[in-house]
């Protein structure tokens, strides 16, 4: 004796913040669900990399009324805090760290959230696996753009009837990497987005080795660069 039926009502305007490392595929993650269910946006693509977030919201915004898709750049701690705040803001869509994430939930209100933040994320090596795929998976999905991908291989677990064998394939790929401008096609590891993610990634590295970690390959810096590392025990 029941009637169901769903409606698909705009929220009105979502804020979309997008991080430095994939700034126009996040960004279209953001836009197209948004646009599509006919909200109006608001982009704030990161200060570290923004131009190619532009770029996309002006070549979008020539096919939507004025107004539709909107833009702003700078300063997270004013700009976003402002668009996390704001009662004319209806939902915030967010890609970034769990810091940051958890201050948009302390401070957006009743607003609805979409939070996509920061991983740890593992990969099981078992030893009934390919190994030489295995090792060859793993570098590339540690090292992938200098590792700055919420989604990279962090931690790997190995069985320890194959731990030997597999570090010394891991160090001995993980040493075959180039690293250099990352324009040149040959050119495998890339220089973090700025000092203060090389300064980071060192501290992390060195609290690892202070704490029983070994240092198979790797942790070297020089200027914004920092060396593909494997760590052991």
């Amino acid at each position: 004796g029941f009637f169901a039926f769903t409606q698909r009502l705009p929220l009105g305007v979502v804020a979309a913040i997008t991080p430095f490392n994939y700034p126009v595929n996040l960004a279209i993650h953001k836009l197209a669900p948004a646009l599509a269910a006919r909200n109006t946006v608001i982009l704030k693509p990161s200060r570290e990399a923004p131009l190619s977030g532009l770029m996309l919201a002006e070549i979008l915004a020539n096919h939507f009324p004025e107004g539709v898709i909107n833009t702003l750049t700078g300063s997270g701690k004013f700009i976003g805090d402002l668009l996390v705040t704001n009662d004319d803001i209806n939902k915030i869509s967010f890609t970034g760290s769990v810091p940051i994430g958890t201050h948009i939930a302390n401070n957006a209100g009743m607003k609805k959230l979409t939070l996509e933040l920061g991983g740890n994320d593992p990969t099981i090596v078992l030893k009934d696996a390919d190994m030489d795929k295995a090792v060859s998976d793993i570098v590339n999905g540690a090292y992938l753009f200098s590792g700055q991908v919420c989604m990279g291989v962090k931690r790997i677990i190995v069985e320890s009837d194959i731990i030997d064998e597999f570090t010394e394939k891991l160090v001995k790929e993980t040493g075959k990497l180039k690293v250099g401008n990352p324009m040149n096609k040959d050119t495998d590891i890339g220089p973090l987005i700025n000092t203060k993610a090389v300064e980071y990634v060192d501290e992390v590295v060195n609290d690892a080795v202070s704490n029983g970690a070994n240092v198979e390959i790797g942790a070297k810096v020089k200027n914004n660069f920092y060396w593909p590392t494997v760590l052991t025990g």
